[in-house]
């Protein structure tokens, strides 16, 4: 009697599981739709935002890769979801091509030059023939015209001139 009862419990365990992986519309594809993925990022005026289509785009690729959807099915909903989000892209690329005819390449090229130039400038340590003393460290070199601190492991090579 025991046995029976835990037989027909597993076959309703297992009738109830593959019911929907088995499940399939009338017209052989999955038993689900295609907009079922956009279900519930509609706005409240009905339409999607980018930050919902992008996240979507992230979560599906995530699923994907976690071996939850098949190849069919990535690519299906990838699809739906890259032309929801083309429009969003589009926006943006605009968007940045006028911020930068508003400015002009040419000045953000001499503003990066002026600040690599005074970067530069500041990190330089002058030329001194014969250094006794690492000037990052304090420590006393051990020999002349020695190359690296052996405390802190700096080059000291600009120190010599760049001579060795």
């Amino acid at each position: 009697m025991l046995l029976e009862a835990g037989v027909v419990l597993v076959a309703l365990v297992l009738a109830y599981i593959s019911v929907p992986l088995l499940s399939s519309q009338p017209d052989g594809s999955p038993g689900y739709a295609v907009e079922d993925s956009l279900e519930g990022l509609n706005g409240d005026n009905g339409t999607l935002n980018r930050e919902q289509v992008f996240t979507a785009l992230s979560e599906l690729e995530f699923d994907y890769r976690m071996g939850k959807l098949d190849g069919d099915d990535y690519d299906l909903m990838k699809a739906e979801l890259m032309q929801t989000a083309i429009p969003f892209v589009d926006q943006e690329a605009v968007g940045q091509s006028d911020a930068a005819n508003d400015q002009g390449i040419g000045d953000i090229d001499r503003q990066i030059e002026a600040d690599i130039a005074r970067l530069q400038a500041a990190s330089s340590v002058p030329p001194v023939p014969e250094a006794q003393y690492c000037p990052f460290c304090g420590v006393n070199l051990v020999v002349d015209r020695q190359a690296f601190c052996h405390r802190c492991g700096r080059d000291l090579a600009p120190l010599l001139g760049g001579r060795k």
